[in-house]
């Protein structure tokens, strides 16, 4: 599995990013994150979001989950 993240994160370039808003409830938080994605195989370009859910323990990340929109990935990689 992480084999296939590395080589996913390694297709695509990414440009921007920016925090589109984020929430804090005790030792847990979530993340909105808007950015701009390259594919390094066919050069189309794409503006998405992501949600990150982060919770801490004694101060170090527990758990990290993260959801994103893996149609716009495969459009990426698309050739036209």
């Amino acid at each position: 599995m992480h084999n296939a993240l590395t080589e996913l994160v390694g297709a695509f370039e990414f440009q921007t990013c920016d925090i589109v808003d984020a929430v804090v409830e005790g030792s847990k938080a979530s993340i909105r994150i808007r950015f701009t994605v390259r594919s390094r195989q066919t050069g189309n370009v794409a503006v998405t979001e992501s949600v990150d859910l982060v919770e801490f323990r004694d101060g170090k990340v527990a758990s990290y989950t993260q959801f994103f929109d893996t149609a716009i990935a495969d459009r990426l990689m698309a050739r036209s």
